[in-house]
């Protein structure tokens, strides 16, 4: 989903992160849960302080909302 270049651009963004962001997906059996569920993996991968997590939630749509320090953020995106 996101080439390797903007992923090698996001390392260098993401190295100053001094505090844990998760990134956390709800269930879904929407088409387009895959793609949100490889974009979240690979951000994942950009820091040691982003983690992708799964939540127990099941949401028509796909689902995604930020955490910081293990805190809801009230920051959620649909669709």
């Amino acid at each position: 989903m996101l080439d390797n270049n903007i992923l090698e651009q996001l390392k260098t963004v993401y190295q100053n992160l001094e505090n844990e962001v998760t990134l956390v997906y709800a269930k879904s059996t929407n088409a387009k849960q895959n793609d949100l569920v490889e974009m979240v993996k690979q951000l994942a991968t950009t820091s040691a302080k982003i983690i992708a997590q799964e939540s127990e939630e099941h949401s028509e749509i796909p689902k995604l909302s930020l955490h910081y320090k293990g805190e809801k953020t009230g920051i959620t995106f649909l669709g």
